[in-house]
């Protein structure tokens, strides 16, 4: 979480948006290609926000070792 604050700004509106639609809808899903973008240049992630949304990144990233 921290990274994301101090290096991605930009993510954040992100992580709000997916958060309050998943208070309208439990299933709510960022885009693939949104997932993509935001993890760009990472090779491993841990903690919050990204681990309340594993089982989209396992479908979007099938290769990803878990």
């Amino acid at each position: 979480m921290v990274e994301v604050i101090h290096k991605h700004l930009d993510h954040v509106k992100l992580w709000i948006e997916l958060y309050d639609g998943m208070e309208q809808d439990i299933d709510a899903e960022l885009p693939p290609a949104v997932i993509k973008w935001i993890f760009k240049g990472y090779e491993m992630t841990s903690d919050n926000p990204v681990c309340t949304i594993y089982k989209q990144l396992m479908k979007t990233c099938p290769e990803a070792k878990l």
